[in-house]
């Protein structure tokens, strides 16, 4: 089984995938599809593992900052984050989130220095 086909199982089997709605995203773009990561969060072991198959999907990209796109989305980052931190050598990957403002996604002035110059 290859990662996506491992990730769409564990979002299935955990029921945090919503479909055949009528969703509208943060973007203001409109879907059918939407996934409630909220209730990732009760399940760490489960929440790991799956941000351990993003970690592997972008381990070869030379990541430095894993960047959630809300506070609410930082535990996704920060165990990714982890994991692409784990390989023996390998540096410390950040973990950092944005906040939104007037519909932009902002990284905070806080978070500026460490991020500067990273992929």
């Amino acid at each position: 089984m290859n990662e996506l086909e491992q990730a769409k199982m564990i979002l299935t089997q955990m029921g945090v995938v919503i479909t055949d709605s009528h969703v509208v995203y943060p973007s203001g773009k409109h879907g059918s599809t939407y996934v409630e990561k909220d209730l990732l969060y009760p399940y760490p072991w489960k929440t790991a593992r799956l941000c351990g198959i993003i970690a592997d999907h972008f381990c070869d990209d030379n990541v430095r900052v894993v960047i959630a796109p809300s506070a609410d989305g930082i535990a996704l980052s920060q165990w990714t984050a982890h994991f692409l931190s784990l390989p023996i050598g390998a540096p410390e990957i950040l973990a950092v989130h944005a906040d939104e403002v007037e519909g932009d996604l902002v990284i905070s002035r806080v978070y500026e220095k460490f991020i500067r110059d990273k992929r």
